[in-house]
This record gives C-alpha cells, structure tokens and sequence, in this order.
C-alpha cells in the first residue's frame, strides 16, 4: 500500500523533542506521557486525543527492541486468529494502527485494520472505531463506576503472569460462602449418593484414595484430547493407590493439567481432587457406567470446579499454575512508566464462556451447569457461581446485595441448572440448545453425554424422558426444526440406534419456537399463540403394551375443559377485565427448599413436586415409536426468491442446509410448507413425498394486539428471555392468499418420512392447511418410526 508523504503528527512532532532510548521506542513514550497527563489531556500547547503509530510493518521492525510495539502487535494478531475466515481476509496485508484516548475508562484504545479514512489521519479514524479491531487498555487507576453499562464495578488489577494469586482465589471462596444463598451453599440433595464410592487423588500422598465417608473435595473438568495419557485401569490402579504413586519421581506421567490442579489444590490448603481419568477405572466397564449415570452429583457436591479450559488436551496445563506465561504476560502491555492492561469481554461480564475447545465439547456441558462454582482458567483465573462473576484481572467492591445484583445484571445468567421443581418446557429447551451445538468425537455417546442434565430435571418432569425427549410434553416436543443445517449423527459406527424422530439424531442450531408457543404453561402469554393438540398415541413397543406417557394435554384439558378444582397449595385467580388479566393459578404450597414460585402465574395447575423416592431415573434409550395415524402424499414446490439456506458447516466437511420449501399437491396449488435438511447441492426429490400425521395446531393470523413498533421492541426485549417471539411462526403460511383473510390458521403437524425394509425415518417437519389435508384423501396407516 502507499504511503501518505510528508505525514505529520501531534505524536511524531512530540516525538522529535524526546531521545530515543531504553526498551521503548519514542511514539510509546509519548503514549506513556500522555496517559501521565490525561486527566488534563494537556502537554505544553497540545491537547492528544488520536495518534497515528504506523503500519502493521513498522511496529513490528520495532518489535525486536520496543516492548510497547511487540506487545500491541501480539494482542492484534491474537484478535486476529480469533476471526471467522472472512473477517481474516481483512487483515491480510500491511494495515495502520492508531491510539485513542477517552474521558472514561478505558483510557486508551488500540485500532488497527484499514478504514476509509485518509491514511494516517488518526482524527479521522476515531470515527470509524467499529469498522477496525481494538484493544481496551486500562490503568490501574481506572475506575469503573455503576454508570458503566459495559464493565463491572471496580478497578483494573495487575496479575503476576507468572503465577495465580492464591489469596484471590480463597476471597472467593470465603466471599460466596459468607455472602451467596443457598444455591452456591448446598448442592441439588435429591441427587443423593452415587451407587458407588468415587475415588479421589489425594494431593498430599500423591495417590489415589477411596474415602469411607464424604469429604469435601474438588473437580476438574477437561478436555482429554488426543493425547496418550496415564488413566486408571484394573492393571494399575493398585499400583495408583500406593503414596507417592503421582509424585514427579513416581514412575507416573501425570499430564500437566492434572498435575497442575494438584498443585493448586495444594496451596490452596485442598486434600482430594476429583478427575475422571484416574478416579474412574476406565476398563471396568460396569462401574464406570454407574459413575457415569451419576456424574451431575460428581460435580455438583464439589466444593468448587476447576476448568482447565485452556488448551485442547490433558497436557496442556494450567495458566499461571505450571506454564503458559507467555500467553498471560500478552495481557499485560508495559510502556516506560507503567503497564496497562487488556480488557477483555469477560472482564466485560458477558454472559458467553470464552470460545475455547473446552466450551465447545458436549461432554463439559454437564460439566459447568452442574458444579455449583467454577474456577475457570483461560488466561486469566476466573470464578462463576449461582451469584457472581469474578476475574484475578478486575478488583471487585465489596459485595452488596444490591451491588450483586447489578453485576449479575451486566454478566446475565451463568448458564447453570438449578431445581426444576416442575415441567418448564423453557429451561429444557434451554439446556437442548445449547448443548446441541457443542462438538462430540463418539456421535454414539449423545444420549450418555445430556443423560446427567435429564437425571438432574428428572425431579420436575414427570414420567421421565424417552430418547431424549420429556415424555410429559412428548408430542410437543416431537416439533423441533433445524435453525441451520443440521448434520445426521447415524454416519459413524454404533449410531444406527440413534433415532431420527429425536433432536439427538441431529447435531447443530435447532428451532425450538414450538416449545416455547404456550406450551409451559407460564404466563404472560406469546404473542402468537399456537394451540397444540395431539392425534396419535405414541407405543414405545410392537405389541402396543407400553405407552408413551404424553399427559400434558389431559393436565390442561383436566382445568381448562373440565374446570377442575384447583389442588391443594393451588389458588385460582379469576379473570379481570378491567386489569386485562386472564384467568390464572398460582401456587402457594411448599415442599422442600425450592418449590414452584409464588410469583409465577399458570395457565393451569402443573403436576405435584415429586419426591425424590418418586423421580424416574431411568433413561430409555428407544430407537422406535410405534402409532397409527394418517398418511398423504405431497410434492415439494420452489422455495420463494430470497429464501434463507441457514447454511452450517459441520465436522464431516460437509455443508447443511435449511430452506423452508412450499407443499403442493399434484395440480401445483399450495398445501403448506415444509423446512428440509439437505447437503449444499443436493437435489430435492421430484416425484410427491410421504407425509404422515402427528399433531393438530392452531394459530391465530393476525397480533392480538395493534402495538406501535417502539412497543413491539420493548415487548420482545421483555419475552426474550421466555423465548417467546413477535414474528409469526407460521409468517409463510399466514401470508398466503389462501389464509391470511381468516381469523385462525387450522393446520396439522407432518413429518415427511422416508420408508426403508418397514422402517419411516424422519425427514423433516412440516405443516400442511388443514382443508387441503382433508382433500387429499389420506389413508389410515400403522407406522414404525425409527
């Protein structure tokens, strides 16, 4: 690129009048001598707000002796790796970096990237900021106020990179015992003892131990890797058990993440340490199972959770305990008189794990939701529990009620499970979303790896669940989509019990609005509500003996249909038409610690609190579903110009795609519309398609209520968090000639099934008008859905 000639500066003029020398060269002096000054933001007759500091290549000439420039050019080039491939593409050649100073921390902003601003104009560039990357730096002076909307309350805190600061960690600790309720205090106790003993190292004999009561402990959570590891087995586990069996000299390879949480636990005055690998007989398959079913306890009755989520193996360690001093230290960017310190998005409480490979592994969900604190290492040590968010980088105030409230506030929620003490379709919906999109090796360990998250709200969901789904909202829980294409998991081996009628038979994005469309019950109320109604019963055998226990609809036909009397602990609140109410329960009983709340309003009575004695345990892991219903044949029509792919790339190399595509029948009018699943190129089918029956819905096509667009906005922000939506779910039907002059949208739910040796696999989900099903003659059919 050209340069601009004959560039002047506020910085470069400065500059002139200062000796080169030292590990600084003369622009990062001056950054340092205007930081100095900044509360006036006046040296002599210059006032600095924007300097220009060069080109990518001229900081990094410099690199070799200024530690300023080697500094910035590292953060850049990190906040670089982290880009998508198309963002890279933008910081592929010699592009400008300039400084920034604020009136409010933080103080000095880095930018860099090209900008359609004269080169070098700085001034210029300061109105650009969101075009180009950054680095936040803050002093250690700065400090954050609750008028900040973005960074938490406190001050900057210089961290040694060399090693985690100990008395940091026991704060927290002290502070969340002290301060925090109960759900940082006691662990879920319904979970109860495992059916076996766990086995812990302990870290002052340096061996594997099994306690004959409970202890405290505490609980690494991991990413194995591809790396050979030590791991118990029945050849050595007697040998592990010997003192010193783990020590250095041990004749052990303990893998450096393993070791370094031992040697934390240790300063931090911790005796046992929980880690699979070695506290789990990984040949003894019949009780590694039993530990398995019984991980979310684990992790839930440790005292606190390590996550070495740095790195992408076992061998990695952790930050500040055994290695990685360079990447700590890359947050720490020394001028002449000072060091300033990065700001990051967790130092900005954002509610998002960092992206590292251990947040994205299916296996570490359970992991994080279940523990009831985690000290979290990625870079910088951090800690989350029920009620706050810390970081050794950020010097929090003294905690308040109201002042953790606010923070809580700005973090968002931890993205933990506590007590389900009834069937909320929302927080299930919840846990499957996230979790569906994490990355699993073994697509065959799917049901294994969310099986702790349903033992856990198995206490809330009555009948248990069923290949993965609440058999309480069964049929409802049947209407998932792809939000992008979605990869098939029956592709490796030991997947062909894997069923497609299921979410877990797919990995990626889903769309669960259906589950979130007055389904929980909970008020207030979707904007467009959608009425489902079952058609099929559902029989998890051939001989029909065993069925599905799909009773959410006789729960709300029981109160709704038949104005049952409420049940004990439950109060009915009659409509107010002067307060724009509609008819509502709430319930006032209790049972245990953590019973529904008061404050939320029912449509209906939901099931009793179980006892734990009572909660289903067991998992089924059914492959087939067995029902009669109806069965019609369609064509697929041309998706509409413009129509979204919702491309995904996946980790097989391929690209998935969904469309949402109209149905039609054989003389080409509009039936419905159908989301598929398909790979990027492949061909729809041209000849009609099987469609069978599974649910009736019921929408109205028009808002219930005439809001102006400001009110529209802030009724979305208040429904987000229910997941509930002001766009209609069913905008492409509802906008067709055929239906948008009604009232009220009648359609029927349908899978398109693909039928192999007697055996329909689901296709995708579609929904056909009602009328149109109706003329098509369908048949009566017994289907074997697998």
């Amino acid at each position: 690129m050209d340069r601009p000639q004959g560039q002047t500066s506020i910085i470069s003029a400065l500059a002139n009048s200062t000796q080169k020398g030292g590990n600084f060269c003369d622009v990062c002096k001056m950054l340092d001598l205007t930081l100095t000054h900044q509360q006036s933001s006046n040296i002599g007759n210059f006032k600095i707000l924007d300097a220009f500091l060069g080109w990518k290549s001229d900081l990094q000439s410099k690199s070799a002796w200024c530690a300023s420039c080697k500094a910035i050019i590292a953060l850049a080039d990190e906040h670089v790796a982290s880009l998508n491939d198309a963002l890279k593409q933008r910081f592929q050649t010699d592009y400008e970096l300039s400084a920034h100073f604020m009136d409010q921390a933080p103080r000095l902003w880095i930018a860099f990237g090209e900008s359609t601003t004269p080169k070098g104009d700085a001034s210029a560039r300061r109105r650009h900021l969101t075009e180009l990357g950054a680095i936040w730096l803050f002093s250690p002076d700065d400090e954050i106020t609750k008028e900040s909307s973005v960074w938490p309350l406190g001050k900057p805190q210089l961290f040694d990179p060399a090693k985690v600061d100990t008395a940091s960690i026991l704060k927290w600790l002290q502070q969340c015992g002290s301060c925090h309720d109960q759900k940082c205090q006691l662990f879920n106790t319904w979970l109860g003892k495992g059916e076996v003993q766990p086995s812990f190292i302990d870290v002052q004999q340096e061996c594997i131990v099994t306690p004959d009561k409970d202890l405290d402990y505490v609980a690494l959570s991991y990413v194995w890797g591809a790396v050979e590891t030590l791991q118990a087995t029945k050849a050595n586990i007697s040998e592990l058990m010997k003192p010193g069996s783990l020590s250095i000299g041990g004749g052990n390879v303990v893998p450096r993440t393993i070791r370094d949480s031992m040697v934390l636990c240790a300063r931090l005055g911790r005796k046992l340490l929980w880690v699979d690998r070695v506290c789990i007989v990984q040949d003894d398959y019949e009780t590694k199972a039993k530990h398995l079913n019984t991980m979310g306890t684990i992790y839930a009755k440790a005292e606190f959770t390590i996550v070495a989520a740095d790195g992408s193996h076992a061998d990695h360690g952790l930050a500040g305990v055994g290695q990685s001093v360079e990447e700590r230290e890359r947050h720490l960017v020394p001028f002449l008189s000072r060091k300033m310190m990065r700001g990051t998005m967790w130092s900005a409480g954002t509610s998002r794990l960092s992206q590292t490979v251990w947040s994205e592994r299916a296996w570490t969900f359970q992991e994080h939701i279940f523990s009831r604190r985690l000290l979290y290492f990625n870079k910088f040590v951090n800690w989350i529990c029920f009620s706050a968010r810390w970081t050794e980088s950020w010097s929090s105030p003294v905690e308040t009620l109201e002042g953790r409230e606010l923070e809580l506030k700005k973090a968002g929620e931890s993205g933990k499970l506590y007590t389900l003490d009834w069937p909320s379709l929302t927080e299930y919906a919840s846990m499957v979303e996230q979790y569906n999109s994490r990355h699993l090796r073994y697509d065959s360990d799917i049901i294994d790896a969310f099986g702790g998250v349903m033992l856990y709200m198995a206490e809330g969901f009555p009948a248990g669940f069923c290949g993965g789904l609440p058999e309480f909202y069964f049929t409802i829980c049947l209407l998932w989509q792809p939000r992008k294409g979605l990869r098939p998991r029956t592709q490796q081996p030991n997947t062909s019990h894997i069923p497609s009628w299921s979410w877990v038979g797919w990995s990626g994005s889903l769309d669960l609005s259906m589950w979130a469309c007055n389904t929980d019950t909970a008020l207030p109320a979707a904007e467009y509500e959608v009425t489902i109604s079952p058609l099929v019963e559902w029989y998890k055998h051939l001989d029909k003996s065993t069925k599905v226990d799909d009773t959410c609809f006789v729960v709300r036909n029981h109160f709704l249909l038949k104005n049952a009397a409420p049940p004990h602990g439950w109060e009915k609140h009659d409509s107010d038409e002067a307060a724009g109410t509609d008819t509502y329960y709430t319930y006032h009983g209790y049972y245990g610690n953590n019973h529904i709340n008061p404050d939320i309003r029912f449509r209906y009575p939901m099931p009793p609190f179980q006892r734990p004695r009572d909660v289903r345990r067991e998992l089924e892991h059914i492959q087939y579903l067995y029902i009669r219903t109806q069965r019609a044949f369609f064509h697929l029509g041309t998706p509409a110009t413009g129509a979204p792919t919702r491309q995904a790339a996946h980790s097989d190399s391929n690209i998935y795609c969904a469309i949402d595509i109209p149905l039609v029948n054989r003389d080409g009018s509009w039936v419905g519309s159908i989301r598929v699943n398909i790979l990027l190129g492949e061909e729809l089918p041209t000849k009609h398609i099987e469609l069978i029956r599974i649910a009736q819905g019921s929408v109205p096509v028009h808002s219930k209520t005439d809001m102006t667009l400001e009110q529209r906005v802030r009724a979305a922000a208040t429904q987000a968090g229910r997941g509930l939506q002001l766009e209609h779910p069913f905008r492409e039907c509802v906008e067709r000639e055929e239906v948008k002059n009604g009232s009220v949208f009648d359609f029927y739910f349908v899978l398109w099934v693909e039928v192999k040796r007697g055996i329909a696999r689901r296709k995708a989900l579609g929904t056909v008008w009602m009328p149109a099903w109706d003329k098509a003659s369908p048949q009566e059919v017994d289907v074997i859905l697998g």
